[in-house]
């Protein structure tokens, strides 16, 4: 029974992470079209957030077939995933910064270019950070095939 807890709270936790993922993507590439001329970090930075959701997609699919869910409270790569200071808990905390970036982006007036060039530092340093983590989710993904 605990382990079948253990697997919902799994595929719960993945759930939620994939729907906010998706809300910023079409958040952050409406600031990319409303920027006439958006700065290449911001593109980039939408790029990686864009296939992290495509990860995600993977993983909570995965999670939501028969096979792999009946050993998933067992496999210690998603369990791992999953602790207080897993992946899962560091990409909600990437996208809680990712919301704000976006925010601040779309309170500045019209958009503006310049808001977006002060920012680049930020967008640079979230875009490599959501990349780590995408690369974290993929290995995950593949360890359940060895």
């Amino acid at each position: 029974m605990s382990e079948a807890l253990a697997g919902l709270a799994i595929a719960s936790n993945i759930i939620s992470i994939v729907h906010i993922t998706g809300q910023l993507v079409g958040k952050g590439w409406e600031c990319v079209r409303m920027l006439k001329e958006a700065p290449k970090e911001l593109r980039a930075f939408m790029g990686e957030l864009t296939s992290l959701h495509g990860v995600l997609l993977t993983l909570q699919d995965q999670v939501a077939t028969s096979h792999f869910a009946s050993q998933m409270a067992g496999f210690s790569v998603l369990d791992m995933l999953n602790q207080p200071d897993g992946a899962l808990e560091a990409c909600k905390s990437a996208l809680v910064q990712a919301k704000h970036l976006l925010d601040s982006l779309q309170t500045t007036t019209l958009f503006s270019v310049v808001s977006a060039l002060t920012k680049r530092r930020d967008i640079m340093t979230l875009r490599e950070r959501i990349e780590r983590l995408k690369t974290i989710l993929i290995l995950a993904l593949h360890s359940d095939h060895l």
